[in-house]
């Protein structure tokens, strides 16, 4: 809850002390005064004092009259036509406000030398309706960083604190989490008279969050949106988590693989959901063939006992076998080193392309920005009414063509829009093509490294052999224990790396289980916007917004067919077209001038109503600057005011000038019984007048 009980304008001038204090009650209350004589004035400082100034177009001393901060009017013996004006020294304005269990004092500064219009005081008490009382104190700021997150000295965080209200978080136009911030759900409850009747929300500041009228709407109306929306963003978080670990294990079981001459095959780039009866596996690259983990280490194994059980005979034994070995070891070396060279020459080919395609695509996205950079200059100029931008030269006055083809050439080159989309196009197949280059490019690696590591082991393999045919042939062969090193080098190194990829490819399953539970989650989450609560609480709005519409005599639709629209949460009315599909269209295109005030009227008031009938998080507090807008007729204007007397328990203030006639004003409150009416219109009062002794 916020509600007003008093506030004081004091206004120092160069002949004294100008300003006002008024006190308010729950309930109704109403403020007459005339046209010019300063209800606005007193709107502004209002919101002034709670920091809700974005809603008059500005912020901080900017956003007030005048009469706050150069000159102040006052009448010579009460005559209009006669007055003198007084030039402002220093300006501030204290609000005493409610939360209805414990009241504060706010004290904001307009023209000061020393403290500037971010910096306000808060007073623990009744500072206005109770002065002799000696108060707490304490500074703090808004309309800065940290003015509505700062928990020591923000007062707008403070501020939302003491209403005792939660605000939640939203995503705004970057996507970053932002909350929503009392100025924004302010535009609600707080409407002046310039701008803010034009369209329902109409005064609401621009803090870069898309739908912010209908996000206030929700919150008001204590929506369960914003639990579904925190727990999207969880679900998004947890996303983002299982996708960074995905992609460490994934780079962890490829660089392990490399250091193999191995690869991953059936893991993708990005979490999945995979199955469990085709499982990903290691893939091994071995001079020019390709092996299967398990396989590779069978074929190594054997290798290897064969090479046990050959070390036992001596070299004498087996020199024909030793020269069949090197003349084959040889031809295989031969056959690797042609293939290294042709695969390397194909990979310096692909890399070659992919180079011209990188060129390729800088220059279509140049073409693409320069083409949107046209496409943009020729919609201004057009707009601008540029000799340009209509293809005449502004100097010779000669026809400029968008092509640069001869004038004799039939031919007709394409718009600039059709440029863009052909270039979007040819965006799209270069960079498919670069992907597809780059895993091209990357498995003919994987390929030449296996190859480089063959033709190496190969040459070792040679030089072994040719040293046991020219040894003691009484001795073991050297090839022998050398290639019995390397075997069993690789064999313990096999064994290991596959206990290695077996473990991260469980972690990899486990990522995929949790993804797969968190997709679930998501999709039911998404499944429905809006709960069974939200449509009931929508329901009661809509059908007080029309009950309303009735007593405030709107005629421009039949108000049996008007709805709240379940996307914006704005007044609509269905049309069905020919083809039978139907269509809602907004009732302010449909209404007269004055029916859409009463509109308004009814809306604001039954997001109240509605509030209070659901335990929502309304402020309880109205205050409406000239709402007899559009010359909307007094009868209406009864209807809407007895409609507001009924809120006995929240506070509405009413400032008007009932059209400046003594009869609308006595006609329009005559029935009301429960009203707090201060009237300056009886004797023509300005609202800002002078304090105390010396009046003129």
């Amino acid at each position: 809850m916020l509600q007003i009980q008093a506030i004081k304008i004091n206004i120092n001038t160069t002949t004294g002390l100008f300003g006002r204090t008024m006190s308010f009650t729950k309930g109704l209350n109403i403020i007459r005064a005339n046209n010019t004589s300063g209800k606005s004035s007193l709107f502004g400082a209002i919101v002034y004092g709670l920091g809700f100034e974005e809603l008059l177009g500005s912020k901080n001393e900017k956003a007030l009259q005048s009469v706050f901060k150069s000159l102040v009017k006052e009448f010579i013996d009460n005559n209009r036509d006669q007055f003198k004006e007084s030039t402002v020294v220093q300006s501030e304005i204290l609000l005493e406000i409610t939360n209805g269990m414990k009241s504060i004092t706010t004290r904001r500064f307009i023209v000061n030398e020393k403290i500037k219009p971010q910096a306000i005081e808060v007073f623990y008490g009744k500072l206005i309706s109770e002065p002799e009382q000696p108060l707490e104190r304490a500074s703090m700021y808004l309309h800065d960083k940290g003015g509505a997150t700062n928990e020591e000295i923000g007062f707008h965080k403070f501020l939302e604190n003491f209403m005792g209200i939660k605000l939640p978080e939203i995503v705004n136009q970057e996507g970053k989490r932002v909350k929503l911030y009392l100025p924004l759900i302010s535009a609600a409850h707080f409407i002046e008279q310039k701008s803010g009747w034009s369209d329902l929300f109409a005064s609401i500041p621009y803090y870069g969050i898309r739908d912010t009228d209908s996000k206030v709407f929700e919150f008001i109306l204590d929506f369960d949106v914003f639990e579904s929306a925190t727990k999207r963003q969880e679900i998004q978080n947890r996303m983002k988590e299982i996708e960074a670990k995905w992609e460490k294990v994934l780079e962890k079981i490829e660089s392990i693989l490399s250091r193999g001459g191995g690869e991953i095959v059936g893991i993708p780039d990005k979490p999945e959901i995979l199955s469990n009866d085709i499982r990903p596996y290691a893939r091994f690259y071995r001079g020019d063939k390709q092996y299967m983990l398990n396989q590779l280490i069978s074929d190594t194994s054997e290798e290897l006992n064969l090479v046990l059980a050959e070390l036992k005979e001596p070299i004498n034994k087996d020199s024909e076998r030793i020269v069949e070995l090197l003349n084959r070891t040889k031809e295989e070396t031969e056959r690797y080193e042609i293939l290294y060279e042709s695969l390397s020459s194909e990979t310096s080919q692909e890399r070659e392309r992919l180079h011209q395609y990188t060129n390729q695509l800088k220059n279509v996205l140049e073409d693409l920005k320069k083409n949107k950079d046209e496409e943009k200059l020729q919609k201004l100029g057009l707009e601008a009414n540029l000799k340009v931008a209509n293809k005449v030269c502004p100097t010779c006055n000669q026809t400029i063509n968008d092509s640069l083809l001869s004038s004799h050439i039939h031919f007709t080159p394409m718009r600039i829009d059709e440029n863009i989309s052909y270039l979007h196009a040819q965006q799209k197949m270069i960079e498919a093509f670069i992907n597809n280059l780059k895993e091209v490019i990357i498995d003919k690696e994987t390929k030449l490294s296996s190859l480089e590591n063959a033709i190496h082991r190969n040459r070792q393999k040679i030089r072994a052999l040719n040293k046991d045919l020219t040894s003691d042939d009484r001795l073991p062969s050297e090839e022998k224990i050398e290639r019995k090193i390397v075997l069993e080098r690789e064999l313990g190194f096999l064994y290991r790396l596959r206990i290695e990829i077996e473990d991260l490819i469980i972690q990899i399953y486990a990522l995929s289980e949790e993804y797969k539970k968190t997709k679930s989650e998501g999709s039911q989450n998404n499944r429905e916007y809006h709960s069974s609560s939200d449509l009931a609480k929508l329901s009661i709005f809509e059908n007080n917004f029309k009950s309303m519409l009735s007593k405030f005599d709107f005629t421009s639709k039949i108000v049996e067919i008007i709805k709240i629209s379940q996307e914006k949460y704005k007044p609509v009315y269905e049309i069905r077209h020919e083809n039978g599909l139907m269509r809602q269209v907004d009732i302010r295109f449909e209404s007269s001038a004055s029916d859409f005030i009463r509109s308004e009227w009814a809306y604001y008031t039954s997001l109240m109503k509605t509030s209070i009938a659901v335990s929502g998080n309304h402020f309880l507090t109205l205050l409406f600057d000239e709402p007899q807008q559009q010359s909307a007729s007094t009868q209406s204007f009864k209807a809407f005011l007895k409609e507001l007397e009924n809120f006995k328990e929240a506070q509405v203030i009413v400032l008007a000038s009932f059209q400046n006639s003594k009869k609308d004003f006595i006609e329009a409150t005559e029935d009301l019984t429960n009203v707090n009416i201060i009237d300056l219109a009886e004797d023509d009062e300005l609202m800002i007048n002078r304090v105390g002794e010396g009046k003129v």
